[in-house]
């Protein structure tokens, strides 16, 4: 298509829009939109480049909008990873100063100030979960939980499970050597006098 704008929809145009998008099918879109003959309406309106071109960018808006979980354990690292310092930078500076004898000294003033946005990376703002002026002018930045992040990818990764698994075979290995404990020795009487037990089976 060339550089044209498209014509906007007409009403029932955008009713059948409307109806594709969510039914997917234009005989029983243009049905829904209230065509008389949705058969030959569908099939008419799905010919139209503007039509067409709509239900394109709605698509495109909805794909936009689907949320992967490659993104959400990608977000919860960079919430992980957040760092106080990757947003806001802070020290001393010295400043001369007099004193009560006329003589002149230095002492450290503090400082801090917030990083400018457009010097941070996406994953340095996906930490960030409130960002607020004060009365006085300055920046109030709130990192988003660490610990609740850090908790998700743990369940997420199952390192809960590995973690506990570990704790309890190094407990178990623990009372035995406390206690003394053996691995049971089998003995060959002992096949010999289990084989001559009757099983359920045989009863």
């Amino acid at each position: 298509m060339s550089g044209k704008a498209l014509k906007p929809l007409t009403k029932m145009q955008e009713a059948f829009v409307a109806a594709y998008m969510e039914l997917g099918e234009q005989t029983k879109a243009a049905n829904v939109a209230g065509f008389k003959h949705p058969q030959q309406a569908g099939a008419l309106l799905m010919s139209k480049p503007h039509i067409v071109a709509e239900i394109d960018r709605r698509r495109k808006r909805l794909e936009q909008r689907v949320v992967k979980p490659g993104e959400v354990v990608k977000q919860t690292v960079n919430i992980m990873r957040g760092n106080i310092a990757d947003v806001m930078d802070w020290g001393f500076t010295e400043i001369e100063v007099q004193k009560p004898d006329g003589s002149t000294a230095k002492i450290p003033q503090p400082w801090v100030r917030a990083i400018p946005r457009d010097e941070l990376p996406r994953e340095v703002t996906d930490a960030i979960a409130e960002v607020q002026l004060t009365d006085k002018g300055a920046f109030k930045i709130k990192m988003h939980d660490k610990g609740a992040a850090i908790d998700k990818l743990m369940k997420h990764l199952g390192l809960y499970e590995a973690d506990n698994r570990q704790h309890t075979d190094a407990l178990a290995k623990l009372i035995a050597e406390v206690q003394g404990a053996r691995m049971p020795v089998k003995r060959a009487s002992d096949d010999a006098h289990a084989s001559k037990e009757p099983s359920e089976v045989d009863e």
